[in-house]
């Protein structure tokens, strides 16, 4: 009796997982302009931010990005429950005062890629990451090192959403989703290989690729948080 309870709560709970993706399309569809707008804008000013001397302005611009980033997560929540867009509810989220220092533990991605940059192309990949030289680099070479950062950046984005959205501390957040994410179910297994492949075309399509997916994928992530994080208490 007990293995047929246990039977299918772990059916229904695998097929809560499989049903992100399609959630994560349902929700982007409720505002697509609007959250391409709060995908866009973080992307935007980093990329400002960079004209300045390097390598100053691009960690700069990976902090400040990662600072804008979340505010697409109170906004998702928003209109998740009440199927509109509120730039007020940004404000009302719980766990801002958490996220400078969740930013700076999201610089985690960039020296990520600094050192699969190195590995890859030596002192040329130092260049490239910190000084924004791409001379002489492949397209693929950069998508390798955008691609192979995919679990950690998944990882510490479920992390901000749980500080933002349940005021939950910073370092318990990201001990927790690296659990999660070291224990991936296929669904996040495959949230976190289609955010890889759309890191890697970046290079090949001028970021078109990534800027399209983005949104959904990042409406795919909130389901996720959902399941994993809060349901599960």
């Amino acid at each position: 009796m007990t293995t047929n309870v246990q039977a299918h709560i772990t059916e229904a709970h695998t097929k809560a997982q499989q049903s992100w993706f399609y959630q994560g399309w349902e929700l982007f569809k409720k505002a697509p302009f609007s959250l391409f707008l709060f995908m866009i804008i973080p992307m935007v000013l980093a990329g400002l931010m960079q004209l300045l001397p390097a390598p100053y302005s691009i960690v700069l611009s990976k902090f400040c990005a990662w600072l804008l980033a979340a505010m697409v997560w109170p906004v998702m929540h928003h209109l998740d429950h009440h199927n509109k867009v509120s730039v007020t509810a940004i404000f009302a989220a719980l766990g801002w005062s958490k996220m400078p220092l969740m930013a700076l533990c999201g610089l985690t991605v960039f020296a990520f890629e600094v050192l699969v940059a190195f590995l890859l192309l030596g002192s040329q990949g130092i260049e490239l990451t910190l000084w924004g030289k791409i001379n002489n680099v492949a397209p693929w070479q950069l998508g390798v090192i955008f691609a192979t950062s995919a679990p950690i950046a998944v990882a510490l984005s479920l992390a901000t959403a749980c500080c933002l959205l349940c005021s939950t501390p910073v370092f318990a957040a990201i001990k927790r989703s690296l659990k999660v994410c070291l224990n991936a179910n296929k669904a996040l297994a495959l949230l976190i290989v289609i955010n890889a492949l759309a890191l890697f075309i970046a290079p090949f399509t001028f970021a078109l690729g990534s800027l399209l997916l983005a949104p959904w994928l990042t409406c795919v992530g909130y389901y996720a948080y959902r399941s994993m994080f809060t349901t599960n208490g």
